[in-house]
């Protein structure tokens, strides 16, 4: 690349380093009608997942596409790129269309195959330059392979993952033992001891280490994929953070890079919540090493909703994040509760209700009756017929008795009172969005603050239920042993999980 590539204004606009970049003169751009746009192009990826694109595009190539018929075939550079500037609705309607993009990298000689995701722009000092035949445009890729061609050799695969820090800093490696694969092992970047320590200073997002899988000729390159999803998620539950891999590069039996993948994940910006023993290296192996076979059970509760990616992790995450108002999070922990109840009664579906539906549908006929009789001389037909529509709902379990349930089917030992508590807590930031404490209408027992200290204010009642929702997941992974119960945030103790 030379001093005068045009990605860099993205590295600057995002404040982002490129992990890693493409060139060449042999670029294509494809829309599912069949059309094909020749360009130069420059592709490189940002530590925070993005995928940028730039095509650089003949005006005559553009207008030998698209423009045959109008009055400006043939024109001169200045008179296409002036219309272009003057009427560049009409030029972006075209460019958003192509949804595929295909090149060769002039310096490694890979060929490229990119899904294009979104046009972001046409860089308009292109546009302005009346010397040049060419114009930028610029695109958002959600995923680019560059391969030789010849990969059926693999033997090991090195990913690329953000945000994950050696709690022990003189630890440089490690290893892994996980079923499916030979080895994995974990390894700082080379300038591991700048990017961590800027990172945790600026709360951002940067490739901080390599998860480097050796594999054998029967594993799929899919089934590493999804491995290493599991490993980042678990990863993340031990850090209270979202540790995301961004990157591949495969390598063959003569140790020549021969694939590398890039992809558009969600990535988060770096901040501490610990839940494990991070800086402990043994307890942090022991829990990767004994979770990770309990989430890769299609089973297990906290792949519930999985698709591509798992909701129930992702949102557990984001209720954890410190980019949102206090507030905004406890929702988020109250919606978190409210899918692994929804995510239990998939596994326990007759726990819904407190009798069986079908022999509820037989009472709900009597039921009626006996409301309209009841509530005859006190309201209208209208009323009634509400009335009506939400018996159903007089059959369904109390939220409380679910999650009461919900524990003991993960064997989460709390109190009947702690429980009421949780509850209480959710209602209030479910239905009001606000927090217990905060209610002018709070219980009486919940004045006592030497007995419930976790409502004296927002903080420590956020932190209250963080905890809860941490022992559930902690326990859907089958974890026990010394963990951190967050008390505010700058306060922890730590405690054993029975």
């Amino acid at each position: 690349m030379t001093e005068n590539d045009h990605l860099k204004q993205y590295k600057n606009k995002y404040s982002q380093n490129f992990i890693k970049e493409y060139s060449g003169e042999k670029g294509l751009l494809k829309n599912e009608y069949g059309a094909e746009l020749p360009c130069k192009f420059e592709i490189g990826q940002l530590e925070n997942g993005k995928i940028i694109l730039i095509c650089k595009i003949s005006v005559f190539d553009f207008q030998k596409c698209y423009f045959k018929s109008c009055e400006y075939y043939k024109s001169s550079i200045a008179e296409m790129k002036d219309y272009m500037a003057h009427y560049s609705l009409p030029a972006s309607v075209v460019l958003e269309k192509f949804n595929t993009f295909k090149g060769e990298d002039s310096e490694i000689l890979m060929n490229l195959i990119g899904v294009i995701n979104l046009f972001l722009e046409i860089d308009p000092n292109s546009i302005d330059d009346h010397n040049s035949e060419y114009f930028r445009a610029v695109y958002i890729i959600t995923e680019l392979t560059a391969s030789t061609g010849t990969i059926e050799d693999i033997n090991c695969v090195k990913f690329g993952i953000t945000n994950f820090i050696f709690g022990d800093k003189s630890d440089k490696t490690l290893s892994l033992s996980i079923e499916d694969v030979k080895r994995l092992t974990i390894k700082k970047i080379k300038n591991y001891e700048n990017v961590s320590d800027i990172l945790i200073f600026t709360k951002g997002i940067r490739v901080t280490c390599d998860v480097i899988i050796e594999i054998d000729s029967k594993t799929k390159l899919n089934d590493l994929e999804n491995i290493i999803c599991d490993l980042c998620d678990l990863m993340s539950i031990a850090w209270g953070i979202r540790i995301q891999w961004v990157c591949y590069c495969a390598y063959n039996s003569k140790d020549e890079i021969v694939l590398y993948k890039h992809v558009y994940s969600v990535t988060k910006p770096y901040y501490f919540n610990k839940i494990i023993r991070v800086n402990n290296t043994e307890t942090l192996k022991n829990f990767l090493e004994i979770s990770y076979p309990v989430l890769s059970e299609k089973s297990n509760m906290l792949r519930y909703g999985e698709t591509t990616a798992k909701p129930l992790i992702n949102a557990y995450l984001d209720a954890k994040a410190e980019n949102d108002y206090l507030e905004g999070r406890g929702i988020k922990l109250a919606v978190v509760m409210e899918m692994l109840k929804k995510a239990f009664l998939e596994h326990e579906p007759e726990l819904n209700y407190i009798i069986k539906e079908e022999e509820f549908k037989n009472l709900q006929l009597e039921l009626e009756t006996t409301f309209e009789d009841v509530f005859k001389q006190f309201t209208n037909s209208k009323s009634r017929k509400l009335f009506n529509s939400n018996i159903k709902g007089i059959n369904r379990r109390p939220f409380r008795i679910i999650l009461h349930k919900l524990c003991k089917k993960i064997n989460l030992q709390v109190g009947n009172d702690y429980l009421q508590s949780v509850v209480d807590s959710r209602n209030k930031l479910i239905h009001e969005g606000n927090f217990l404490c905060e209610s002018d209408d709070m219980e009486e027992k919940y004045r006592n603050l030497e007995a419930y200290p976790q409502f004296q204010d927002p903080e420590h009642e956020y932190y209250f239920l963080m905890n809860f929702v941490d022992k559930c997941f902690l326990k859907l992974l089958g974890y026990k042993g010394d963990y951190y119960r967050w008390v505010s945030a700058s306060e922890s103790i730590q405690e054993k999980l029975l």
